[in-house]
């Protein structure tokens, strides 16, 4: 310590160039933001959540599944689903448009399961649509208040998942948002899902949510049918997991389920170009609810800046004045040094918390290099910002 004390005490600061002295004000002052993200933004997003009901408290509820083509995920997980332990359920999947045996699978499992229920969508060339008929239909055909959704591709980590979702609703919210890893996906892609859902779940503990997954989450049907469902968003693709709740969730009525019982596995690939479209459409969406959107620009662009200014006077060490190797190593390298040790501790949480693993060096390489992806995304996202955004 007496040595930095001392050095920056014989450093002849007037003969340091006015540039230097900006590249380290601007270094300075995005690495205090990325420290605010780090302390509260991204640690908060990996908090445990704490026992949400009593388990004696356990009334009936509906899983539903919008499965397309889904018959060897369906016989692989909807087993599984059915034989939760759990006093009062049913299950509710809405076969949409499928064209392989998904049927005949459906209607043999329905005779060893009673509380197995499907329907069919039939395909109607004059009549497109997409997953909102699906999940609509869902939840007409629920007989109970409380309904969670999931996936064909789904698989629950034991069979006390519908009870840990079902303990959400213990204070009465409308939404019960739970977590969802994507294992079988590609590293980058799989950083960018947790990334999204980093700043997903800080906003449903502000209070401000903006997006869900329907491959693990809780919904009212009351609310859903008292806020007339998709209405006015059919226009929009893949609205139902980011319009939807930017219009009804609110600080009062959604919680998050972090219980190492309520987090889901999914088996789904992606090819490049199906995530691609996935992730313009979803930051175009985002746009348009008008919510998160200044949090996470400000994370970018801090992060941006603090690249920038970190290799800037990287490369300033073999010139300049006053010895600026020594001046970096010593100012610089050490805030670089407490960025990345904040990392790997958000990192860690990621895999306690949340069940992702072997993830930790991908995200290190996504931060980076996720500022050029920030850069493609905004140019080829749709143009949504012309139609009129939804309050």
């Amino acid at each position: 310590m007496d040595f930095y004390v001392n050095f920056l005490q014989n450093v002849p600061w007037e003969q340091i160039p006015k540039y230097q002295v900006v590249l380290y004000g601007v270094f300075a002052l995005s690495f205090f933001i990325q420290l605010y993200y780090y302390l509260n933004v991204f640690r908060c997003a990996t908090r445990r959540t704490a026992h949400l009901a009593d388990k004696a408290e356990q009334p009936p509820v509906s899983v539903i599944i919008c499965a397309t083509n889904e018959h060897d995920n369906l016989a692989r997980n909807l087993p599984r689903i059915l034989e939760q332990k759990y006093p009062r359920f049913d299950v509710i999947v809405v076969n949409d448009c499928s064209t392989d045996k998904t049927e005949e699978l459906l209607s043999a499992l329905k005779l060893k399961y009673k509380n197995l229920y499907y329907s069919n969508v039939e395909i109607n060339e004059r009549f497109k649509h997409d997953r909102k008929l699906a999940i609509t239909l869902g939840i007409k055909a629920s007989q109970y208040e409380n309904v969670i959704f999931t996936a064909a591709d789904c698989t629950p980590p034991n069979n006390l998942w519908l009870a840990s979702m079902q303990a959400g609703f213990a204070a009465a919210p409308d939404f019960v948002l739970g977590h969802c890893n994507h294992a079988a996906l590609g590293k980058a892609m799989r950083c960018d899902f947790i990334y999204t859902s980093l700043f997903a779940f800080n906003a449903v503990r502000k209070g401000v949510p903006f997006k869900i997954s329907f491959k693990n989450v809780g919904i009212r049907t009351k609310m859903f049918f008292d806020n007339n469902g998709f209405f006015n968003l059919t226009r929009f693709p893949n609205s139902e997991e980011t319009l939807f709740v930017c219009r009804n969730a609110n600080a009062k009525n959604t919680a998050l389920n972090l219980l190492p019982d309520s987090i889901m596995q999914s088996g789904e690939r992606l090819t490049f170009k199906q995530w691609w479209a996935q992730r313009i459409t979803l930051s175009s969406l985002l746009a348009q609810g008008r919510r998160g959107q200044a949090v996470r620009h400000l994370e970018l662009y801090s992060r941006l800046m603090f690249y920038f200014s970190a290799i800037m006077l990287a490369g300033l060490t073999a010139n300049g004045y006053i010895a600026p190797a020594v001046l970096f190593w010593l100012m610089a390298a050490p805030v670089i040094f407490v960025r990345f040790c904040l990392q790997m501790v958000i990192f860690r949480r990621i895999k306690k918390v949340w069940g992702e693993k072997n993830i930790a060096f991908a995200l290190l390489l996504y931060d980076a290099y996720s500022l050029f992806l920030a850069v493609f995304i905004a140019l080829a996202r749709p143009n949504l910002y012309k139609t009129k955004p939804i309050k």
